[in-house]
């Protein structure tokens, strides 16, 4: 995975696989844990996934 945002308390880590239709997401926060779900290829869930990071 890549580090794509970076605070004082660690590093944010996400991965996504994009695909044609469906993308999944993989998110491991500094404080441990993952949150994984899909996503539709659609400005919605785009949005979604902005509001999530």
């Amino acid at each position: 995975m890549t580090p794509t945002s970076e605070t004082s308390t660690g590093i944010l880590f996400v991965a996504i696989d994009v695909a044609k239709q469906i993308h999944e997401v993989l998110i491991e926060p500094p404080t441990g844990g993952r949150q994984r779900w899909r996503m539709v290829n659609c400005q919605r869930d785009f949005d979604l996934l902005r509001q999530r990071l």
